[in-house]
């Protein structure tokens, strides 16, 4: 039988020679860093040079921290795992999460070659480019295998063409080893807890504590939820490959904020974070789905 914690460990994912589009061949390599930078920053990774055709990047979630170095020439890029902390890496696979972010920083630095390709190109983006990309803004977290094949055999030449291949053999994977996702929508018990910090000023509210029922529904909500005379704002993604959570407490001079984006995989979850804002300090967080 396997365990949950086993269902969690994959094979580490290092995509390798990932072609650049062939019109930034003839740019500087200094601009396809440039490029491959701002794509990482995008997904909230630290981007730092490392040499000549070589990136170092960092992206800290929480009490997880995932360190992979990024190769490229003009011709190519790799992206190879160097470290981490809290992914579980047992030394032939690594946490799901970890293969998660990696795809993800994939797409986004395809998709930001493809558009600075199209820019030394002096075009435009035309009509059959701008489908394009709207197709692959559904695939590429779209669960329905019919989703990524019809985008497959539309867009075949595509630069995300191998990345909805890809997903569809790890949607069959997944299928034939009876994994089954877990699936956050629905309603979870909700404790939210804020403490400010030590320097704060009078108007600051001293702490707060919110107890609710959140209906974690598809797409993006707003909720608010009131401790005393405190309100707490709840604005929240759901999506295939991730949630989005932002709570900040009243806005103005005496704001505090807190903002993840993560994986649920699992019924019950606690975050403890450093709170933002005009008024920092702690914010912790406790979900049980029902």
């Amino acid at each position: 039988m396997i365990s949950s914690c086993q269902e969690r460990i994959q094979p580490i994912y290092n995509p390798s020679n990932v072609l650049i589009p062939q019109s930034l061949t003839l740019t500087s390599l200094e601009e396809i860093g440039i490029t491959i930078k701002q794509a990482g920053a995008s997904q909230n990774w630290k981007m730092t040079d490392a040499g000549p055709g070589k990136i170092g990047g960092v992206l800290s979630i929480r009490a997880h921290q995932a360190t992979v170095r990024i190769d490229y020439s003009l011709i190519n890029y790799s992206i190879t795992y160097v470290s981490s902390i809290n992914l579980k890496d047992v030394g032939y696979g690594i946490h799901k999460n970890y293969n998660s972010w990696i795809r993800d920083l994939e797409s986004a630095i395809n998709v930001y070659l493809l558009k600075r390709a199209l820019v030394v190109k002096n075009e435009s983006l035309n009509s059959d480019d701008i489908a394009m990309l709207e197709a692959w803004k559904q695939a590429e977290t779209s669960d329905n295998p019919l989703v990524l094949q019809k985008f497959i055999d539309t867009y075949g030449n595509s630069p995300f063409a191998a990345l909805a291949q890809d997903r569809l053999n790890l949607l069959a994977q997944q299928r034939v080893s009876g994994v089954k996702r877990f699936d956050p929508t629905g309603n979870w018990q909700v404790t939210v807890r804020y403490q400010r910090g030590t320097d704060n000023i009078s108007w600051c509210p001293k702490s707060g504590r919110w107890n609710f029922i959140l209906n974690f529904r598809r797409g993006k909500f707003s909720e608010t939820h009131w401790d005393s005379s405190v309100p707490l704002y709840l604005d929240g993604q759901n999506y295939d490959d991730f949630v989005y959570l932002k709570l900040n407490g009243p806005r103005g001079s005496g704001e505090f904020e807190w903002t993840e984006r993560f994986n649920l995989d699992s019924d019950e979850e606690w975050f403890e974070a450093k709170a933002e804002g005009g008024c920092p300090g702690t914010m912790k967080l406790y979900m049980k789905k029902q």
